[in-house]
């Protein structure tokens, strides 16, 4: 039955509804957003050995950002038990960081920082993802049967 306020493409999947995206399309996200976090792992490693690429932060910076990338990308493809709590904090990390260089650039320049811009919004999606995954779940443990004492 199709739900009143549906979408064409959701009323073609069964039990999806316009808040929540359908199965394929996030499993798809996260294999995307997987090889965005590696690649950018790769991009901090390139820029400890080449320091010229990314002037102005340190090689520990870049070290942190090669091991959290990394993480990122097994995290975001397992996601282990604790994985959304932490995804949020970076969430709130990058929202400060991004979102301060997405202000400054704007009103210094009256240009927009098309990276901070971008890792934003994907962060933003992909926090969205995973909490609509964790309330899914969250559901499914509350409907199941007990078993009688």
């Amino acid at each position: 039955m199709r739900h009143a306020g549906c979408t064409l493409a959701h009323a073609a999947v069964p039990h999806a509804s316009p808040t929540q995206p359908p199965r394929r399309a996030t499993a798809q996200l996260f294999v995307a957003a997987a090889i965005a976090f590696g690649c950018a792992a790769v991009y901090h490693l390139l820029a400890l050995a080449f320091p010229t690429w990314a002037e102005g932060s340190s090689p520990a910076r870049h070290l942190g950002f090669v091991a959290i990338n990394g993480a990122l990308a097994f995290g975001i493809l397992k996601r282990p038990r604790g994985f959304f709590p932490v995804f949020s904090v970076l969430c709130v990390q990058q929202l400060v960081s991004h979102g301060g260089d997405l202000v400054r650039t704007w009103q210094a320049q009256r240009q927009l920082d098309t990276l901070s811009a971008l890792v934003l919004v994907a962060l933003a999606l992909i926090w969205w993802a995973l909490w609509h995954e964790r309330r899914e779940q969250r559901e499914k443990l509350s409907d199941s049967p007990r078993p009688a004492d």
